[in-house]
Protein backbone atom coordinates (compact mmCIF):
# COMPACT_ATOMS: atom_id res chain seq x y z
CA UNK A 1 0.00 0.00 0.00
CA UNK A 2 1.34 3.27 -1.18
CA UNK A 3 0.57 6.11 1.24
CA UNK A 4 1.68 9.59 0.60
CA UNK A 5 1.47 12.09 3.31
CA UNK A 6 1.18 16.09 1.41
CA UNK A 7 2.07 19.11 3.10
CA UNK A 8 -0.43 21.43 3.79
CA UNK A 9 -0.25 24.02 0.97
CA UNK A 10 -1.93 26.98 3.44
CA UNK A 11 0.41 29.56 4.01
CA UNK A 12 1.49 30.11 7.36
CA UNK A 13 2.40 32.80 9.55
CA UNK A 14 5.89 33.64 10.53
CA UNK A 15 5.91 35.22 13.85
CA UNK A 16 8.29 38.08 14.84
CA UNK A 17 9.22 39.85 17.53
CA UNK A 18 5.69 41.55 17.61
CA UNK A 19 3.90 38.62 16.85
CA UNK A 20 5.51 36.14 18.70
CA UNK A 21 3.16 36.05 21.73
CA UNK A 22 0.09 36.16 19.69
CA UNK A 23 0.98 32.53 18.01
CA UNK A 24 2.68 30.92 21.15
CA UNK A 25 -0.91 32.42 23.18
CA UNK A 26 -2.82 30.26 20.26
CA UNK A 27 -0.52 27.09 20.16
CA UNK A 28 -2.03 26.68 23.62
CA UNK A 29 -5.72 27.31 23.14
CA UNK A 30 -5.61 31.42 24.44
CA UNK A 31 -6.75 34.03 22.56
CA UNK A 32 -3.88 36.71 23.72
CA UNK A 33 -4.43 40.69 22.09
CA UNK A 34 -2.58 43.78 22.49
CA UNK A 35 -3.35 46.48 24.77
CA UNK A 36 -2.31 49.75 24.67
CA UNK A 37 -1.43 51.26 27.43
CA UNK A 38 -1.99 55.02 26.37
CA UNK A 39 -5.62 54.54 25.26
CA UNK A 40 -6.51 50.98 26.49
CA UNK A 41 -7.58 49.63 23.35
CA UNK A 42 -6.78 45.98 21.96
CA UNK A 43 -5.84 45.60 18.38
CA UNK A 44 -5.18 42.62 15.88
CA UNK A 45 -3.48 42.31 13.96
CA UNK A 46 -0.19 42.52 16.50
CA UNK A 47 1.49 46.14 15.69
CA UNK A 48 4.34 47.83 16.25
CA UNK A 49 2.31 51.06 17.34
CA UNK A 50 -1.39 51.35 18.45
CA UNK A 51 -3.63 51.99 15.43
CA UNK A 52 -6.26 54.30 17.73
CA UNK A 53 -3.38 56.55 19.01
CA UNK A 54 -0.32 55.61 17.93
CA UNK A 55 0.87 55.05 21.43
CA UNK A 56 3.92 52.44 21.22
CA UNK A 57 3.62 50.98 24.63
CA UNK A 58 1.59 47.53 24.98
CA UNK A 59 0.32 44.69 27.73
CA UNK A 60 -0.73 41.46 26.31
CA UNK A 61 -4.10 41.03 27.23
CA UNK A 62 -6.51 37.10 27.33
CA UNK A 63 -9.57 37.48 26.48
CA UNK A 64 -12.70 35.01 27.03
CA UNK A 65 -12.73 34.68 23.43
CA UNK A 66 -16.73 35.57 23.52
CA UNK A 67 -18.17 38.63 21.55
CA UNK A 68 -20.79 39.04 18.69
CA UNK A 69 -20.43 38.45 15.46
CA UNK A 70 -20.58 41.74 13.54
CA UNK A 71 -21.01 40.34 10.14
CA UNK A 72 -18.86 37.58 8.19
CA UNK A 73 -19.05 36.13 4.41
CA UNK A 74 -18.61 32.43 3.32
CA UNK A 75 -15.48 32.60 0.72
CA UNK A 76 -16.50 30.26 -2.31
CA UNK A 77 -13.43 31.41 -4.18
CA UNK A 78 -9.36 31.06 -3.01
CA UNK A 79 -7.36 33.83 -2.92
CA UNK A 80 -4.57 31.70 -2.68
CA UNK A 81 -3.91 28.24 -4.60
CA UNK A 82 -3.52 26.77 -0.69
CA UNK A 83 -7.24 27.33 -0.10
CA UNK A 84 -8.47 25.11 -3.36
CA UNK A 85 -9.43 22.44 -0.78
CA UNK A 86 -10.56 24.33 2.12
CA UNK A 87 -13.46 25.82 0.48
CA UNK A 88 -15.76 26.97 1.67
CA UNK A 89 -14.68 28.98 4.34
CA UNK A 90 -16.09 31.76 6.58
CA UNK A 91 -14.28 34.93 7.89
CA UNK A 92 -16.24 36.92 10.46
CA UNK A 93 -16.12 40.73 12.13
CA UNK A 94 -16.13 40.15 15.76
CA UNK A 95 -17.02 42.31 18.53
CA UNK A 96 -15.34 40.98 21.74
CA UNK A 97 -16.83 41.32 24.64
CA UNK A 98 -13.90 41.93 26.21
CA UNK A 99 -13.90 45.57 23.92
CA UNK A 100 -17.49 46.46 23.01
CA UNK A 101 -17.81 49.09 20.35
CA UNK A 102 -18.63 52.78 22.02
CA UNK A 103 -21.32 54.80 20.43
CA UNK A 104 -19.62 57.73 19.88
CA UNK A 105 -18.59 56.08 16.60
CA UNK A 106 -15.99 53.58 17.13
CA UNK A 107 -16.39 50.82 14.63
CA UNK A 108 -14.06 48.69 13.18
CA UNK A 109 -12.39 49.55 10.65
CA UNK A 110 -12.02 47.88 7.51
CA UNK A 111 -8.19 46.78 7.30
CA UNK A 112 -6.07 44.51 5.04
CA UNK A 113 -4.11 41.48 6.08
CA UNK A 114 -2.09 40.74 3.38
CA UNK A 115 0.97 40.90 5.40
CA UNK A 116 -0.52 39.58 8.48
CA UNK A 117 -0.33 35.79 7.42
CA UNK A 118 -3.25 33.76 7.69
CA UNK A 119 -5.37 33.37 11.25
CA UNK A 120 -5.18 29.12 11.42
CA UNK A 121 -4.61 29.17 15.51
CA UNK A 122 -5.73 26.48 17.54
CA UNK A 123 -7.46 29.30 19.51
CA UNK A 124 -11.23 28.21 20.38
CA UNK A 125 -13.46 31.07 20.08
CA UNK A 126 -17.70 31.17 21.45
CA UNK A 127 -19.72 33.56 19.44
CA UNK A 128 -22.40 34.91 20.77
CA UNK A 129 -24.90 35.73 17.84
CA UNK A 130 -27.25 38.52 17.86
CA UNK A 131 -30.23 36.39 18.97
CA UNK A 132 -28.32 35.19 21.66
CA UNK A 133 -27.28 32.17 20.49
CA UNK A 134 -24.16 31.07 20.98
CA UNK A 135 -21.49 28.89 18.89
CA UNK A 136 -18.45 27.15 19.95
CA UNK A 137 -15.51 27.66 17.05
CA UNK A 138 -12.54 26.46 17.05
CA UNK A 139 -10.04 27.52 14.11
CA UNK A 140 -7.63 24.61 13.65
CA UNK A 141 -4.01 24.63 12.19
CA UNK A 142 -3.29 21.10 10.32
CA UNK A 143 -0.05 19.89 9.60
Amino acid sequence: MDVRVHADPRPVPAPDDVSRFYWEAAANHRLVLQRCRECHKMQYPPEICCVHCQGEEFEHTETTGRGVIYSYSVVNRPLHAGFVDALPYVVALIELDDQPWSADGDKPRVRSFANAGVMTTNAGLVLRALDGQEFQFTIVRSG
